[in-house]
């Protein structure tokens, strides 16, 4: 019993070393209204692509990952990691590395997330970066 109440209460007091981004009121923008390089970084990951290869194996087809990036920072290194319990993905959560400050996003927020002085920028729709609609709209978000 006493066991169970100490980890409630370590986690009530880690979660308040974190910012939820979700209670915070975002403003939307659309593609056009983004600073100059937040669209060029956006319009270059449409066109361009990760991609890795695997040998061939036994039979005759080959395995491709076409991959896009989850995060775009201007701001200096961010990490954007899952929390998970189990098999199940809980919230996201994003650290800026330089002071190690949390910001706990929703399980399923469409990315890429984009860190612009310290605003964070998060598409309102997803596969932005694989089906592009040049009037896309984004969520603003300042980072405290």
């Amino acid at each position: 019993m006493r066991l169970a109440i100490s980890y409630i209460l370590s986690a009530l007091a880690l979660s308040a070393c974190t910012m939820a981004i979700d209670n915070c009121g975002g403003t939307t923008v659309s593609y056009s209204d983004l600073p100059q390089e937040v669209q060029d970084s956006i319009y270059y990951w449409v066109k361009h692509d990760i991609v890795t290869t695997f040998p061939a194996s036994f039979d005759t087809t080959r395995l491709t990952i076409i991959d896009k990036p989850h995060i775009i920072s201007f701001d200096g290194p961010f990490t954007l990691e899952d929390r998970r319990f189990g098999p199940w993905t809980i919230h996201q959560v994003l650290t800026r590395t330089s002071d190690g400050k949390e910001f706990v996003l929703s399980h399923n927020i469409p990315t890429p997330v984009i860190i612009r002085d310290d605003t964070l920028i998060v598409p309102v729709d997803y596969n932005i970066l694989t089906v592009w609609n040049p009037s896309a709209q984004f969520t603003t978000y300042r980072l405290r």
